[in-house]
């Protein structure tokens, strides 16, 4: 009977030791955990004025904090969600698209192309993983990219 409480109670740490462990973006975690949470920043840049009609590039960059890492064998993405009169060249960026993957870094470029005048954003989910010297976790991260849209000189009265 002791051996079997015995045996419950280590299956049990280890199957905690298994699901806790990375899940946000940055800190200390706390004395429960077994390795503190990622340490990552994500840093969006974009045009802060677009042309209708022109397309415009925008910059969806993770660099993990020490002594983090980027995971290159995660399939890391950016999924995009555009209003109707912004096209994009592709909804879905996968790791392969990316412009930057290594261990200190994933960046991808968005390229878009505003049809109609005034403010405009892009919703995005960016999937990824960082590793630390313990653990390993992945990562989910929305983010938007708002930027206004001008007229060009041809557009007058259009807009």
């Amino acid at each position: 009977m002791v051996l079997l409480a015995l045996a419950g109670a280590v299956a049990s740490l280890a199957c905690e030791a298994q699901t806790s462990g990375p899940r946000s973006r940055a800190g200390s975690g706390s004395a429960r955990e077994a390795a503190p949470e990622p340490g990552y920043v994500v840093d969006v840049e974009v045009p802060p004025k677009a042309t209708r009609g022109q397309e415009s590039i925008a910059h969806v960059r993770v660099r993990p904090t020490g002594p983090w890492h980027m995971n290159l064998e995660y399939p890391a993405k950016l999924q995009l969600r555009a209003p109707d009169d912004v096209e994009l060249e592709a909804s879905v960026l996968r790791h392969e698209d990316a412009h930057r993957y290594d261990d200190q870094a994933l960046e991808f470029s968005v390229l878009f192309t505003p049809q109609a005048h005034g403010a405009r954003t892009i919703e995005a989910r960016l999937d990824f993983a960082v590793c630390g010297d313990a653990s390993c976790g992945p990562v989910s991260e929305s983010v938007e990219l708002a930027f206004d849209v001008g007229c060009r000189a041809e557009d007058t009265g259009l807009c």
